[in-house]
């Protein structure tokens, strides 16, 4: 009999003998389950559907636990956390379970005279370092106390947990990945020994027997799910946030920054952000979403005060850009054309959308010169920079001695700067691919509420 690390785990937590007898009759029965029903196998393997059946019916992955929800310790102090000995994937996904349904509120009493005004949505994976640098920077912006700051993770980390859960100078919220690689490792939404290799030639077909062997992409390849799982990530977290969480959290009024772990803000961030809010009537009424950050280093002749109008592209304005839930509706009404356009880019996916879908044609951002969050990220998914060893400390140290001393900027202050004059139209971005799965497209469009 094998419980599982985290059955045991909320069984002895309950304080309840009856109850605790209860749950660990249920979890045996549980474990006695057949595959067919979902259960485990005596290796501990998570059964799934065949790869197959997502390609030709509507089934989907399951992401809630096979065991039942403990009655755990007040909420104002639970602290998720699992074995740093062992855990399985059956862990981390119920783990991840209790998380979205808890919908905790950590540090919520200390900051109830300050009502939300923002939301900052940061999509974590496990880069503990780079989020330490996130936090720190989150430390100093101000008006941080009208903030709900939501960590979304992918993959249980001990340390990153750490992280998030010492934070007290803010309102804090994590929610959790159910369809994380962490969680399904060897099978659908991760990578199935049954899927096709991703550079499987034409030759190679005819004697091919994978599951996805008629859903190559555009460019004869298929799936890989280190990459899709990123855009599944970004797409569920906002769906979740905006439609999942109470209004009393998320209001209609409600600044949402779409932040990553490898992100650094400014100390004025913040209030940069309300003068652009206030002043954007007037500046660009036709502008859906603001942006407070910018890939380009920042230079000591940017000016604080200066902003620029830019048509949504996704290499430029994919960074820290903000939106309310009325542009959220507009994005939301183009879900099919995002989740089935043929790239596994979150950002090259709105961009299309941008440019094909909006009702009001396409996404016109307002934008900082001095970027107020600036991307510490030297490596990642598709950078590797061999030269400053993956080091962020140099980066924000030079860029925190350009802004730390920058005075707060008030909507009166803001000056716009007209940009270049434009050349000779850009032919559309071929899409990138790796997104062709019907199986992705499904997994998609279900985390799209009504």
């Amino acid at each position: 009999m094998n419980v599982g690390a985290l059955g045991w785990r909320r069984v002895l937590k309950t304080g309840c003998p009856l109850a605790g007898l209860l749950l660990l009759l249920l979890a045996v029965l549980d474990q006695s389950a057949s595959p067919a029903d979902g259960g485990r196998s005596s290796g501990g393997h998570l059964y799934t559907l065949k790869d197959s059946d997502f390609l030709h019916s509507n089934h989907l992955p399951d992401a809630n636990p096979r065991f039942p929800v403990s009655v755990r310790e007040p909420l104002t102090s639970a602290k998720y956390q699992l074995s740093a000995l062992a855990f399985t994937p059956e862990d981390v996904r119920g783990l991840f379970f209790d998380i979205n349904q808890d919908q905790l509120v950590r540090n919520d009493r200390s900051f109830k005279f300050a009502p939300i005004k923002f939301v900052l949505l940061v999509m974590v994976h496990d880069r503990a370092e780079y989020l330490s640098h996130l936090i720190d920077s989150l430390r100093a912006v101000r008006r941080i106390e009208e903030a709900l700051v939501v960590f979304s993770h992918d993959v249980y980390d001990e340390q990153v947990f750490q992280h998030v859960q010492n934070i007290t100078f803010a309102r804090v919220m994590q929610i959790a990945f159910s369809f994380s690689l962490q969680i399904f490792p060897d099978s659908f939404p991760g990578q199935s020994a049954s899927d096709c290799p991703r550079d499987a030639t034409k030759a190679q077909l005819p004697q091919l027997t994978c599951a996805n062997k008629n859903y190559p992409d555009q460019y004869g390849h298929y799936r890989e799910s280190k990459f899709t799982v990123i855009k599944h990530h970004w797409w569920w977290k906002l769906n979740h946030v905006m439609d999942e969480l109470p209004r009393t959290l998320v209001s209609d009024e409600a600044e949402v920054v779409l932040l990553e772990e490898d992100h650094f803000l400014a100390p004025d961030a913040l209030e940069l952000l309300v003068a652009m809010r206030d002043r954007l009537p007037e500046l660009c009424p036709q502008c859906s979403l603001l942006q407070i950050g910018d890939y380009k280093s920042p230079a000591s002749s940017d000016n604080p005060k200066a902003v620029r109008i830019d048509a949504f592209v996704s290499s430029r304005n994919n960074m820290a850009f903000v939106l309310r839930r009325n542009i959220w509706e507009d994005i939301k009404a183009c879900a099919n054309a995002f989740c089935t356009y043929g790239d596994y880019n979150w950002d090259w996916s709105l961009t299309h959308i941008s440019k094909n879908c909006i009702p009001d044609g396409e996404l016109q951002v307002l934008v900082p010169i001095l970027p107020r969050v600036m991307h510490a990220g030297v490596c990642g998914v598709h950078k590797k920079d061999k030269t400053r060893k993956c080091d962020p400390k140099s980066i924000i140290s030079g860029y925190l001695n350009k802004v730390k001393h920058v005075p707060t900027v008030s909507a009166a202050d803001l000056l716009l700067v007209k940009p270049a004059a434009a050349g000779k139209p850009k032919k559309p971005s071929k899409p990138n691919g790796g997104w062709s799965d019907p199986r992705d497209h499904k997994l998609c469009m279900s985390f799209v509420h009504p």
